[in-house]
């Protein structure tokens, strides 16, 4: 088995851009981010959302090179595809300034907020409560290289917490925007 590389990380693709500006794609990868590889069948009991949607958005993220197939796992009838993310990060081109890639890459942006905001009104509402959702927003002066430090301490972070997945643990959702504000 192929050990994978936590510090990989994909630049997207204005194609790429474009397929995660979906909500249900979103979605679909943050499922497969959470349990690593999954099914149709496993996505849509986490998502909520049918197994023909399900498999059609995941025949879009696999022509946009963004998930593959992992193999398969017999079922009583036929095999079941099992799906896994191609790349664990992925980031945006910095240096491409065009009108389409800066739509698709706020788009894509702004999905991955909205599910972060469902998730955290659903755990307010959930058994956990507050104690479900914790919210941390900063407002601050930075240099452009202690801003570099903090995105790399954010990448440590999730490194982290990927390393400390084992069965027992609860499924846990992190957020993290840095933003440089206009002058």
């Amino acid at each position: 088995m192929r050990k994978r590389d936590h510090r990989r990380k994909k630049i997207v693709t204005l194609e790429q851009a474009r397929c995660l500006a979906s909500p249900a794609r979103t979605e679909l990868l943050d499922a497969l981010g959470m349990v690593g590889e999954g099914s149709a069948h496993d996505l849509a009991c986490i998502t909520g959302l049918s197994v023909n949607t399900i498999h059609y958005h995941l025949d879009k993220l696999s022509e946009a090179g963004l998930v593959r197939k992992a193999g398969t796992r017999p079922t009583a009838t036929k095999g079941e595809g099992l799906f896994r993310l191609r790349y664990e990060r992925m980031g945006f081109d910095l240096t491409d300034k065009s009108t389409e890639y800066c739509e698709a890459k706020s788009k894509a942006i702004r999905q991955s907020l909205n599910l972060a905001q469902k998730e955290s009104d659903l755990s307010l509402f959930s058994d956990h409560g507050m104690d479900g959702a914790r919210h941390l927003r900063v407002s601050l002066k930075l240099s452009r290289k202690d801003l570099g430090e903090l995105r790399s301490r954010l990448v440590e972070v999730a490194e982290w917490a990927r390393s400390r997945h084992d069965d027992e643990c609860e499924p846990v959702s992190i957020t993290a925007l840095t933003v440089l504000k206009a002058p």
